[in-house]
C-alpha cells in the first residue's frame, strides 16, 4: 500500500472522530444559554387562557389584563377567531413592545353572527359563541306510483 493512501485513511479516520465528536457537543456549543435557561416562563401564555367547547357555547377566556382596550382587537375570518395584543411604550432612552396573537378554529356548529366579547375590569376578555341546534331530520313516508 503506498504512503499516500495510507496517510488518506489516516485523514479520514481522524477527521470523522473529529466530526463525531463535535456533532455530540453541538448542542452545547450552538445555544447553551437556551439548554440552561429558565422554561417556567414558557407555560405562563397557556395557563392564561380557558377554552369550553361543550353542548350548549365555545368559549375562550383569556388573561389581557396587562393591555388596554385600545390595544385589544378580536377578528373573525370565516371560522377562524383571532385575538391581538399590541402594547409600545417609550422613554426617552428606550423602546418597548409586547405582542400575542391567538388563533381558534371555531367548530362547524357555533353560531357565526352570534359570536360576542366581552372585557370585564379585572382584564378577562372572553369571547363566547352559542352552538345552532341541529337540524332536525324529519323522516317522510315516499309513496309508490
Amino acid at each position: 500500500m503506498s504512503s499516500i493512501c495510507r496517510m488518506s485513511q489516516i485523514m479520514d479516520r481522524i477527521m470523522e472522530e473529529y466530526l463525531r465528536e463535535m456533532l455530540k457537543n453541538s448542542n452545547r456549543n450552538i445555544a447553551p444559554y437556551w439548554r440552561d435557561a429558565d422554561h417556567s416562563a414558557l407555560r405562563i401564555a397557556n395557563d392564561a387562557q380557558n377554552v369550553v367547547d361543550d353542548d350548549k357555547k365555545f368559549a375562550v377566556t383569556l388573561d389581557v389584563s396587562q393591555f388596554k382596550p385600545e390595544e385589544l382587537t378580536v377578528n373573525l375570518e370565516g371560522r377562524r377567531l383571532t385575538v391581538e395584543g399590541k402594547q409600545e411604550q417609550k422613554n426617552d432612552n428606550s423602546f418597548m413592545s409586547t405582542t400575542f396573537i391567538r388563533s381558534w378554529t371555531l367548530p362547524e356548529d357555533v353560531d357565526l353572527e352570534g359570536v360576542k366579547s366581552e372585557l370585564d375590569d379585572k382584564g378577562k376578555l372572553t369571547i363566547e359563541g352559542a352552538l345552532v341546534a341541529p337540524v332536525a331530520i324529519v323522516g317522510v313516508e315516499v309513496t309508490i306510483d
